[in-house]
């Protein structure tokens, strides 16, 4: 059996828990929902007590501008992350996620807020605090235009990427992708897709003197 002490800590602290009442409103559509201050002013006082840290770690980032009806920009930022929870006492600690956290903003925000979100729903789902709710909740961009449809490869890039697969100037990763049970690939490939990947075979052609 483990004397790791972060088991019973955690324990405590989803005994100690209180019930964290909807009392934001998001002012464009009408919804009640919790923010991540009265995730964090429910939790900070139990977590310290217990004495448990949460610890980020970010897996993977994906952002991109996305056009508002009136012209604007807006940052969109989606991370997936994970938390180890450490104990304090002893330094043992337990990992949760990864979770994905989700935002947009029209300044240098987003980020900020999509791991905001990102951690308020790991405080709620690991310990049991009913929520149904994002933090995105208390505005919502609903003027984004729809986004615009990528354009098909063009022959002569297919030409290019088929030449780097048969000389071998493409990572195996890009070869799977374009293995026997990928075949489908080839007629869904867009030109955005197809400029990474011939990138790609000039790096390689470079780096082999070709």
């Amino acid at each position: 059996m483990s004397d790791f002490k972060i088991h019973a800590a955690m324990a405590n602290i989803l005994n100690d828990c209180v019930p964290i009442a909807k009392d934001r409103r998001n002012k464009m559509q009408g919804f009640q929902f919790r923010g991540i201050d009265d995730a964090y002013n429910a939790l900070h006082p139990v977590m310290s007590k217990h004495q448990v840290i949460t610890v980020p770690r970010v897996l993977n980032m994906e952002r991109e501008e996305r056009q508002t009806k009136n012209g604007g920009t807006l940052i969109y930022t989606m991370l997936t992350v994970e938390y180890d929870f450490v104990c304090g006492e002893d330094g043992s600690k337990i990992t949760v996620g990864p979770v994905i956290g989700e935002a947009m903003d029209t300044g240098d925000k987003s980020c900020n807020k999509a791991l905001s979100m990102a951690h308020k729903s790991i405080l709620l789902q690991t310990f049991t605090i009913p929520t149904h709710s994002d933090d995105a909740d208390a505005t919502t961009h609903a003027d984004i235009e729809p986004k615009a449809q990528s354009l098909p490869a063009t022959d002569g890039q297919y030409e290019i990427i088929n030449k780097g697969i048969v000389d071998g100037f493409v990572s195996k990763r890009t070869q799977a992708w374009f293995g026997a049970n990928n075949k489908r690939n080839w007629t869904n490939l867009n030109e955005s897709q197809a400029r990474s990947i011939i990138e790609e075979i000039v790096k390689q052609q470079e780096t082999k003197g070709e």
